[in-house]
């Protein structure tokens, strides 16, 4: 985020910039290298771009902006996770095309037939689960 929004979201509030890509080499133990497939677009982000205090700290200006994702593991130095697995991470992760991750926080996806990656940031995911119980309970 290269500035605060006022009102709606202009040109150059938001700016896409190239960084050194994280590599193995990188990774400590229980770390995770990701490439990321799917990133989340959800109507909390704008709220996370405000100053202003809420479940979670807003972003700060000149951070990526957080979101959820789906991504293929790349590289492992965590047991629980094999290169080629599909992992969904935390909204700390952020809009980035590489990434290392912890291992907390982070969850294999389920092999679900006929069911696409991306459904895991929608319907069967946060944005799901508050729709859901949001409606119903």
């Amino acid at each position: 985020m290269q500035r605060r929004p006022v009102g709606d979201i202009q040109d150059g509030d938001l700016v896409c910039r190239e960084e050194t890509c994280p590599s193995i080499t990188d990774l400590q133990e229980g770390e995770i290298l990701v490439h990321r497939l799917y990133l989340s677009l959800d109507p909390a982000m704008r709220g996370w771009m405000r100053d202003l205090r809420s479940y979670i700290p807003p972003v700060k200006v000149g951070e990526i902006m957080r979101g959820g994702t789906i991504n293929e593991v790349v590289a492992s130095k965590n047991p629980k996770f094999q290169v080629g697995d599909l992992v969904q991470g935390n909204i700390n992760g952020g809009w980035s095309e590489f990434a290392i991750l912890k291992g907390k926080g982070t969850q294999k996806l389920l092999d679900l037939p006929n069911i696409p990656p991306s459904a895991f940031l929608g319907a069967l995911g946060g944005t799901g689960l508050t729709a859901y119980f949001g409606l119903l309970r």
